[in-house]
Formats: structure tokens, sequence, C-alpha cells
């Protein structure tokens, strides 16, 4: 699998910059908060569209993942490689002054 990168960033409501990042011809959105990251949608080229219900928050190193249902889940090491991304990528873009 190659490496994650920026495929467009927006700013979003209150703060949170909304990124979408291109892997091996699929788009992941997320949406980066304060507090969070939140999963979005994923998108192939040929349109099949899954969505991302789930919260992302790290833990000193770690990545966790939190179901809608309130229940702790494994971060996969590929799912990490994007939240590190969206974390680093959000705070350079706010720290730009774009974001308010």
């Amino acid at each position: 699998m190659s490496s994650p990168k920026v495929a467009d960033i927006f700013n979003g409501y209150r703060g949170a910059v909304i990124l979408c990042a291109e892997v091996d011809g699929v788009r992941y959105s997320w949406t980066a908060t304060g507090e969070a990251i939140l999963g979005g949608g994923t998108t192939t080229f040929g349109g099949t569209e899954t969505l991302d219900h789930n919260t992302y928050r790290r833990q000193g190193n770690q990545w966790q993942g939190y179901t809608p249902e309130g229940s702790l889940q494994k971060v996969s090491d590929e799912i990490a490689a994007h939240l590190d991304l969206v974390e680093q990528t959000a705070a350079a873009y706010k720290s730009t002054g774009r974001v308010q």
C-alpha cells in the first residue's frame, strides 16, 4: 500500500478542517475538529462509496477508534497513517490563519 497524500482541504464548520486524502486510486474524507478526527466517506474512481461513522482520538502515541455505539476498536496501521496525515495537515492549515 502506498502512503496517503492530501488531495483537497477545506474549511469546515466552527473551525473544523475537512481533508480528502488519496491512496491507490481511492479517496478518503476526514473532518478534523479540535478534539477528534471524524471518519467520512471512501470513494473509488469507479464510484463505489462506503461510509465511516467512527470517531478517532489520539491516546499517547496510538490512535483509538470509537464506533457510533461507543465501543472502542483497534485502528489498523493503514487508518493510522491517514489519521497522522490528517492531524499534521489540519494543524498546519489552521496555523496559516485560514480557519476561523
